[in-house]
Parts: C-alpha cells; structure tokens; sequence
C-alpha cells in the first residue's frame, strides 16, 4: 500500500503556480501541460501519466474560467480539441474540468 501512494506522489505532476515550475515524469505530461497552459491559461493544472509511464493514458485535472459558462460535456470537447493530435495516439484520457470559485465574496 505504501509503495502504492509513493509511485502515486512520483508520478503526479503538482497543480500550476505562478512562482513555481512543475517537474514531470514523462515528455507526454511536459506536452500536455504546455498545451492546456497556453490555450486555456487554467488557474489549476495537474496532468499525470496513469499508464505507468508508457504514454498511453493520463489523468488531467484542469480548473479554468475559460469553462465559465460551459457544461461539464462541452469543457471536455473544448480540452479534447486542444489535445485532439496527442489523443490520437493514447489509449484513453481521464478529465476532471472545473471553473476555480472565486475568492471575492
């Protein structure tokens, strides 16, 4: 179980900051990220390698305003349009999109 959370923390790329720059395990998750970063600008943006590092499924967790206003189905198309050229090649892609809640009360 251990060894379980261990590979899980090695492989999980962090959530985006402004003041830091995320590591990766694999080429695969530096592309993706690089591609949502720039198209959608998300305010959260986690991609992960699932497949055990072979490239063929990741898991990409993505909070956007870009989303603001679309239901789940269409924030999904929306990322899967971005990546439609990786896609191609994978064997499946795990989303979870969101709009940040605001911090302004």
């Amino acid at each position: 179980m251990l060894r379980a959370v261990l590979k899980l923390q090695r492989s999980a790329t962090p959530l985006r900051r402004a003041f830091s720059t995320p590591s990766f395990a694999t080429e695969g998750e530096r592309k993706i990220y690089e591609k949502l970063s720039k198209a959608l600008s998300p305010e959260i943006l986690a991609v992960s390698d699932v497949s055990g590092g072979c490239g063929s499924m990741y898991r990409v967790h993505i909070g956007a305003t870009a989303f603001r206003g679309l239901n789940l189905v269409r924030q999904h198309r929306k990322v899967n349009e971005i990546l439609k050229d990786d896609i191609a090649g994978m064997h499946g892609l795990q989303l979870e999109t969101f709009v940040p809640q605001s911090e302004e009360y």
